[in-house]
């Protein structure tokens, strides 16, 4: 019976450290600034599709983005219009 109590009271010990840990990697991470709000990548993203200087290269690299949810529709729209004119 005591070495149920100490497995069990073990396994409780180390998720709860698991739990510490993984809580503290989220908030040392890249997701967040330093003033704890959460980094707008989409922005970033956009601002980078804008250096690309190779008209085909910069529409699918769009293309690319919207498909993987990077960007939203209207980011894509007006990026697009930017090359159409």
């Amino acid at each position: 019976m005591k070495l149920k109590k100490k497995i069990i009271i073990t396994s409780i010990v180390i998720i709860g450290l698991a739990i510490l840990f993984g809580c503290y990697k989220v908030k040392t991470s890249y997701i967040y600034n330093d003033d704890e709000t959460i980094i707008d990548v989409s922005n970033e993203i956009v601002e980078s599709i804008k250096t690309i200087e190779n008209l085909e290269e910069r529409r699918k690299t769009i293309d690319f983005a919207v498909e993987h949810n990077m960007i939203s529709q209207e980011q894509a729209q007006k990026l697009i219009n930017e090359i159409q004119q």
